[in-house]
């Protein structure tokens, strides 16, 4: 049931106990030591603790008390690059959702969430229905599902049901799998339900990149909060390697997001400002601080603030018949930061879209991380903040590395923790071609400047878990990768190699990638490569 989020009396039991917790925790302690003979009494053992959070079913939510704040106006742009407008938080709706097919094995999951964000308590109740049509050609007798919140301990599970069945997940920490026994053998082709009520109890983002003990985008600081990587799906399957499913690592990307419909109806304090990817549509009741919508893709995501300035701008693109609208979330004081993340954002869309095939979305949102990162997601991307604070190339470059990772990683999965170079080589080599037909005087810089004298060494094939550090993940798979593709530049000129790609992604569209399907049709054109100055495990041509 999903009803008692909206419940008012709910709500404010949960506040009482998050405020009133110490008090009552010391009172009970106390209780022990008074009648039962302190912690290691032997007085009678106390039965179990109740359960602290009940939620009285309503069905009529509570609208938000506060007022929306305006979104700023940015001065004007000092260049003559198109002059962005100030955009609503909440663009006009579509009229109608996108529509998954339901045959097709990227969309044979469905997601509804209901969640409501809490912010003076940093918890996100949601109750979660999932629809799952079996495409992997087998009988089913369990189904995993990959937790990704897991990872911080900040997923408080509260109940699954199957069918009618309360179910109960086996637990496989190092991939933050739950795998429930299902109530009957599920036959391929058929579908099946599950129903889950849990809360996320949010933690403070990291403020230093070796700080792995806190989460990287998954939470909160005092200027944002993201909700990326949030809610249990059931995994990619391959029909030759199985459930996808790869250890959490402290750098790099683990996860292996299918194609998925997600359906999310979202509360949160109607003040603030929301960048999502999802397509937006109406609510079953509109009122400040509700958004509903579907992202039919590789993962929703939400970045919350009351702080967020919007700037947009509406282009046309090459191969496309109707605009997109960019949008980019900074904080007061960074217009000339937003400006010039925009303009960047406009050119490396045109630019990707003639090159490699278009854009896949209406919109694109570029947020100001307000963590040591940059990362991308399926029509969203974020930006470290430090490069805004002071803007520089670094800025252009990350922001049209991000923006690449909408064909490498959007459009085109791969398996980011066994073969993280294929998406991360290519959008960093995308960074290098687009300053050398944008900014050609910047290659220099690009060769040194971008990379704070790190140098492009070992081998760029290996795994996340090969890589010592951050560092050495870096100079492999990002600086050399990207001279690899170079190198294949210069050998095949710009012609032949942007055909290639185009091709590559026109053939693999909203799938997962594998390595020969990207390097047999390279190898057929470049076959005297230097494969083993690259690669530990070189292909077979």
């Amino acid at each position: 049931m999903v009803r008692w989020i909206s419940n008012p009396s709910g709500v404010a039991r949960l506040r009482a106990w998050h405020r009133a917790w110490p008090r009552v925790w010391l009172g009970f302690a106390l209780v022990l030591v008074l009648a039962g003979g302190g912690l290691t009494g032997c007085g009678p053992k106390p039965g179990p603790l109740p359960t602290l959070l009940t939620w009285p079913p309503s069905a009529t939510p509570a609208p938000p008390s506060a007022t929306p704040q305006p979104t700023a106006t940015p001065r004007p742009s000092p260049t003559p690059e198109p002059s962005p407008t100030p955009a609503s938080p909440t663009p006009a709706p579509p009229t109608a959702p996108p529509t998954p097919t339901p045959d097709h094995p990227d969309t044979a999951q469905r997601h509804r969430l209901r969640a409501q964000y809490l912010p003076e308590i940093q918890r996100v109740l949601i109750t979660h229905t999932i629809t799952y049509t079996n495409t992997t050609g087998k009988t089913l007798r369990q189904l995993p599902l990959v937790v990704p919140p897991l990872q911080y301990s900040t997923f408080l599970f509260e109940s699954v049901d199957i069918e009618g069945h309360n179910v109960y997940p086996q637990v496989d920490v190092p991939t933050l799998t739950w795998t429930f026994a299902l109530p009957r053998p599920l036959a391929a082709g058929e579908t099946i339900h599950l129903k889950l009520q849990y809360q996320l109890v949010l933690k403070p983002l990291r403020r230093r990149s070796a700080d792995t003990a806190r989460p990287m985008v998954f939470g909160y600081a005092a200027q944002q909060t993201n909700l990326v990587d949030w809610y249990p799906f059931v995994p990619a399957y391959d029909r030759e390697r199985g459930w996808i499913v790869r250890r959490a690592w402290p750098f790099g990307e683990f996860l292996v997001y299918p194609q998925m419909s997600v359906y999310v109806d979202f509360t949160y304090p109607a003040h603030w400002k929301v960048a999502t990817n999802m397509q937006l549509e109406p609510c079953p009741e509109r009122h400040a601080g509700r958004l509903c919508g579907t992202h039919v893709g590789r993962g929703l995501v939400l970045s919350l603030s009351p702080y967020y300035q919007v700037h947009s701008h509406t282009i046309a693109l090459p191969r496309r018949s109707t605009p997109v609208h960019i949008e980019v979330y900074a904080f007061g004081g960074m217009d000339e930061a937003a400006l010039r993340v925009l303009t960047h954002a406009q050119q490396a869309l045109t630019d990707f879209s003639r090159w490699f095939g278009p854009y896949h979305r209406d919109r694109l949102q570029v947020v100001v991380a307000a963590f040591p990162f940059s990362m991308e997601y399926d029509g969203l991307v974020f930006v470290r903040k430090t490069y805004w604070d002071a803007p520089s190339a670094g800025l252009d470059a990350l922001t049209v590395h991000e923006i690449a990772h909408q064909w490498w990683f959007a459009q085109v999965g791969n398996d980011q923790a066994l073969h993280p170079w294929m998406d991360e080589s290519l959008a960093t080599f995308s960074e290098w071609l687009y300053l050398r037909h944008r900014a050609p005087d910047r290659l220099a810089w690009w060769d040194t400047g971008r990379w704070n004298g790190q140098k492009p060494r070992g081998y760029i094939d290996g795994a996340i878990y090969d890589y010592s550090s951050m560092l050495t993940y870096r100079e492999a798979v990002y600086h050399r990768g990207a001279m690899f593709w170079r190198a294949a530049y210069e050998a095949l000129g710009e012609a032949e190699l942007v055909k290639l790609l185009s091709r590559y992604v026109q053939e693999h569209q909203g799938q997962i990638a594998w390595p020969h399907d990207l390097l047999d049709p390279l190898a057929r054109q470049w076959p005297q490569a230097p494969w083993d100055a690259y690669f530990r495990h070189p292909p077979q041509p």
